[in-house]
């Protein structure tokens, strides 16, 4: 599939349900005006996260889905956009992410209707050391708490009318964290409702 990532990086990877994710093609590897017909694509072995979700008390937090946004190696990042590779947490909060690449790092996200989305392996505001998580670990712990709404009306300037039917995503001003995963579509009065943010200082972007 290929993928558009939140920092604009198109890529294009390949899924097997018997193997790991393989990045085939990224971005540096298309020029203007030529066309790629024949390059070869090498499956990795398969890895595995496993790992638990739990709420800013320790408490276990059922059904949130658990994915991976980033393979990071030495010196490259591939933005995995919205493959098929999901888990959930069970009633005691484990999960077991499974058709990675094994012995590569990535960055996870874990989201739930409840709660603001969170990150394992992402730098921070308030952990700038932090390192991807590595594929075959069984103790990764992730955090969630709750979340905070951002909401408010989109105008021209100069005229004042209405922005209206707009996508925008909100992207962490201190880089704690990514962009939204889901744009959210402004009405017919230009008025946006965001759900669930860490409550950090947000830029909107327009898409």
């Amino acid at each position: 599939s290929a993928t558009e990532s939140e920092r604009d990086a198109l890529s294009l990877h390949v899924v097997h349900p018997m193997y790991g994710i393989a990045t085939a093609l990224s971005r540096k590897q298309f020029s203007s005006g030529k066309t790629l017909t024949e390059f070869a694509i090498t499956l990795p072995a398969r890895g595995c996260i496993k790992g638990k979700v739990v709420d800013v008390l320790g408490k276990p937090i059922q059904d949130a889905e658990i994915s991976p946004v980033i393979e990071a190696t030495p010196g490259n990042e591939n933005y995995l956009g919205k493959l098929p590779i999901r888990a959930r947490s069970g009633s005691d909060g484990t999960f077991m992410l499974d058709g990675l690449s094994r012995n590569t790092h990535v960055v996870l996200r874990a989201m739930h209707a409840n709660y603001a989305p969170g990150f394992i392996g992402l730098p921070s505001a308030t952990d700038r050391m932090a390192r991807p998580v590595f594929v075959g670990s069984s103790d990764v712990m992730i955090t969630l708490q709750r979340g905070s709404g951002l909401e408010g009306r989109i105008t021209w300037e100069g005229s004042g009318k209405p922005v209206a039917h707009s996508k925008l995503v909100a992207c962490p001003d201190n880089g704690d964290g990514l962009c939204t995963p889901e744009p959210v579509e402004t009405d017919g009065s230009g008025f946006f409702s965001f759900n669930n943010l860490v409550p950090v200082k947000y830029l909107l972007r327009s898409l």
